[in-house]
Formats: C-alpha cells, sequence, structure tokens
C-alpha cells in the first residue's frame, strides 16, 4: 500500500514544481487539472481502498486467527516485560500433555535428573530411557508439567556441579544458590546401583526453594523388564509427599444431618493410589471407611452418600470427616473390611505413612432433628 502513495505524491510534487518553475506549463497543467477532476479523484480513491482490501486479505491468509468451537477469536497474548529469559526457555521445554492423560493447570514444575555415583557399574543402555519415561508420565498424569530435554538437564547438573564440592547433587547446601532452575520447582533425582539382587533404583524429591528432600523412594529390579512397573511404585511414592487434598463441602463447625454430600478438589494425586473419606466419631477412636471417591479430570471430587452415625441418635454427635489417600495393598484392607459387615473401625492412624496419608478433614456436628445436608449452625 505504501508504494501506491508515493507513486501518487511524487506524481504531484512533479506538475506543482512543473507548474511554479516553467511557465510555459502554466495554461495546460490547468487544462489538464480542470478537465481531469471529475474522474481523477474516484479513480485516486477506488485504487486506494481497492490494493488496502487486497493487501488486508493477502496478509489475513498468511497469518489467520485462531477460531475456537464456539467461534471466539481471541486476542493475541502480549509477553509482559516481567518474564525472565530462563522462564520462556522452560516454557519452552516443557512436555505436552497427551491427550488421553488430565489436561489440569499445572502449578508444580518437575525437572527429572539422574545422578550417576562415581565409579558406579554401568547399566543396562535401555535402562535409562525406561526409569525417565515412567517417571515423567506418572507426574504428567498427576497434573504437574516437566521440563524436559537432555540440553537443559545438562545445563542444570552442570550449575548443580558448579555448587556441588563433593556432596551429592541433591544434598541442601547444594541446592542453596540454585532453587530457581529455569522455572522448575521441583527435582527428581535418580540413580541406578548393582545390588546381589539385580539393580537398585533410587528416587529422592527435592524442593528447590528450600532444598529440602521431602521424599525417598527405594526399589530393586531383576531386569529391564521389571522396571516398567516398578518404578510407577516409586513415582506414587514421591506424589504422596506432595498430594493436596480439601474438603470444600462441609465447611468446619457445620450441622448436618445423617446423610450428607461430600466435596473437594485433589491435586497431584498418585495414579495407583485411592482417595477415601473416612469417619472417625467422637467417641471412638477408630476410623469407619465410607467409600472411594474419584477425582475428575478438572480435580474436583464428589462423594453423593456419606452417613454420620446410626439412623437415630438421643443427641447431637461430632464427626471428624476425613480425606485419606491409600496405596494399592492398604485399599484392599479396607475394601475387605467393608464387606465384612464389621462394625468395629479400622486403626488407619497407625498404618504406615508409606502406604497411607491423611491428608484433611472438617469437623461437623450430627444434629438429631430431621435434616437434609448440612448448614451453619
Amino acid at each position: 500500500m505504501l508504494w501506491f502513495w508515493t507513486v501518487s505524491a511524487a506524481v504531484s510534487a512533479a506538475a506543482l514544481i512543473s507548474y511554479f518553475v516553467f511557465e510555459g506549463f502554466h495554461e495546460g497543467i490547468l487544462d489538464a487539472i480542470a478537465d481531469s477532476l471529475h474522474w481523477l479523484i474516484p479513480s485516486v480513491l477506488a485504487i486506494g481502498c481497492g490494493v488496502s482490501v487486497f493487501e488486508g486479505i493477502a496478509l489475513r491468509t498468511q497469518h489467520p486467527d485462531p477460531v475456537l468451537a464456539d467461534g471466539y477469536h481471541p486476542p493475541p497474548s502480549v509477553p509482559t516485560e516481567k518474564t525472565p529469559v530462563a522462564s520462556r526457555e522452560a516454557v519452552a521445554a516443557v512436555d505436552k500433555t497427551p491427550a488421553t492423560e488430565p489436561e489440569r493447570q499445572a502449578e508444580l514444575r518437575v525437572v527429572i535428573i539422574e545422578t550417576a555415583a562415581a565409579n558406579a557399574e554401568p547399566y543396562p543402555a535401555d535402562f535409562r530411557k525406561r526409569v525417565e519415561a515412567q517417571l515423567a508420565k506418572h507426574f504428567r498424569t498427576a497434573g504437574i508439567g516437566l521440563l524436559a530435554g537432555d540440553q537443559l538437564r545438562a545445563r542444570l547438573v552442570q550449575e548443580l556441579q558448579r555448587n556441588q564440592e563433593a556432596r551429592a547433587l541433591y544434598d541442601p547446601a547444594t541446592l542453596q544458590g540454585v532453587w530457581n532452575f529455569h522455572g522448575a520447582t521441583h527435582g527428581v533425582f535418580w540413580t541406578i546401583g548393582k545390588v546381589d539382587e539385580g539393580w537398585q533404583v533410587d528416587c529422592k524429591l527435592v524442593r528447590f526453594k528450600t532444598a529440602e528432600v521431602i521424599a525417598s523412594a527405594t526399589a530393586v529390579v531383576k531386569d529391564g523388564g521389571s522396571l516398567n512397573t516398578v518404578v510407577p511404585t516409586l513415582g506414587d511414592a514421591l506424589l504422596s509427599e506432595i498430594a493436596e487434598v480439601t474438603i470444600q463441602t462441609p465447611t468446619e463447625g457445620n450441622v448436618c444431618g445423617r446423610r450428607i454430600v461430600v466435596q473437594g478438589r485433589a491435586k497431584y494425586v498418585p495414579r495407583n493410589w485411592t482417595l477415601w473419606l473416612s469417619l472417625l466419631p467422637d467417641t471412638v477412636s477408630a476410623h469407619f471407611p465410607q467409600r472411594p471417591v474419584t477425582v475428575e479430570r478438572n480435580a474436583e471430587w464428589t462423594a453423593p452418600d456419606v452417613y454420620l452415625g446410626e439412623e437415630t441418635i438421643a443427641r447431637p454427635q461430632s464427626f471428624r470427616i476425613f480425606a485419606v489417600l491409600v496405596d494399592a495393598a492398604y485399599s484392599e484392607t479396607i475394601k475387605n473390611y467393608i464387606a465384612s459387615g464389621s462394625n468395629l473401625g479400622l486403626d488407619i492412624t497407625s498404618w504406615p505413612r508409606e502406604h497411607c496419608k491423611i491428608i484433611s478433614h472438617v469437623t461437623v456436628t450430627r444434629t438429631t432433628a430431621d435434616r437434609i445436608g448440612c448448614g451453619a449452625q
């Protein structure tokens, strides 16, 4: 479009100069202008508009706006000036979540790094790929972003080694100056060592900001084939330490009828663990498991039928409602207890933490009145 207006301006300037410089041109130029006014101005405007429309269509064809399913055209996103360069690089390296797995908005960002021990015996070539693929799949499924790529990991390991001073890479003192880690919030440091029974896989989950080793897990495998079943167990053990479960309904101090609906949210739940609701009446010390709950893709969960105590009670009774994460083995224990019809309860608080995590609870009061649901006092 610029070229058209440039040519028009040049022709006009030439005519104006000729009018003032060459006296003989006065009458001819004025006659030509007078004869052409009825077609020149409309033609110039029409040509200019036509060129503008043509260039606009060509530009839109090269860079079409994205269109969503509802027809909405989102405005172009403009990066803020405060975004650090390292964070932009990290975002570019985040793994794309497969369509078959939950697509929850990730708030935690994990980098998976091998920490090979000095003079360690070489392990089979496919072990590294198997370990990192299984760990990555586990953390992605839990809704956690991954910083991936060999080059990025190499830079992070290099940065760690500068602070290492003969300590382990995940040692708190090693991490003090490098907790930002290109946008990563946690690191999964893993290693493989030869033992008599086969190969020992060690994993540690480290919070970079505080340099705290918040979880560790170990397993022994005989060959590469068993890695596909053992590594997910290690990943579950690490995730269980950062899982978040909240009970949103009912709220603390609510007064409820016997039958209630319990709702909440859960994040970073281990793939092979189960979220259970359990009741602890104020008169006993045993837990009474209710039912397993399923966490939806939007991180919400609902237990539609939870019963507080017997059908009739003589006086108001207090109940604590617990959200409990349990691994596969102890989930079977709960299922067997429910199937038995026993009314003695389970001592869940004594179960080992590597198998069971009591995440959160609220306290409510069961009223003697005929009431549906829960509400404030």
